[in-house]
């Protein structure tokens, strides 16, 4: 059971606190027609300026089903911040990912997809306008992202929206 005061959700049971989920919410432009294929991670770089302990997103409208699991990357070394099956998910639809460590303030992030090795299809846009910035300000898509911590920023990839999206 918890309460939530003062920005952070406190336990009940052992009064321990947990940072809140920030509500910020940003997207980018919708796939231009287009999709890819491939075996390599790709999504979106982003960058947000507060905490983060768990971080949602939305598959973008022509990604397919093939794709497995989704992960989130700290640009700076390649860390493994978080992962979550996406398996039974396609285009359109939301999830969410409990991160193994938060997001922190100031550091970029490879928001990606793949099929664990296996080629998968996934939605494209060819021409996003970066950056992409939350109406607060607090979270952005900056480029477009493959692999762990590589970026490729003429295009954006399988992610549409980023932030407090997919909770219930």
């Amino acid at each position: 059971m918890t309460d939530f005061t003062g920005g952070e959700w406190r336990s009940l049971v052992d009064g321990s606190t947990v940072s809140a989920i920030p509500d910020s919410v940003v997207s980018r432009d919708a796939d231009g027609g287009s999709t890819s294929s491939g075996d390599t991670k790709r999504g979106v770089r982003i960058s947000v300026s507060q905490e983060w302990p768990e971080f949602g997103a939305e598959l973008s409208s022509q990604t397919g089903s093939d794709p497995t699991r989704a992960y989130i990357y700290d640009v700076s070394d390649g860390t493994l911040m978080g992962d979550t099956d996406i398996t039974s998910l396609s285009g359109g639809d939301t999830f969410t990912i409990d991160l193994d460590t938060p997001l922190q303030a100031g550091n970029d992030y490879n928001f990606v997809v793949d099929a664990e090795g296996s080629g998968y299809s996934l939605g494209e846009n060819t021409s996003p306008s970066y950056p992409y910035t939350s109406a607060d300000g607090n979270l952005e898509i900056i480029n477009g992202a493959e692999g762990t911590t590589g970026t490729q920023s003429a295009r954006a990839w399988a992610i549409v929206t980023v932030g407090y999206v997919g909770f219930n």
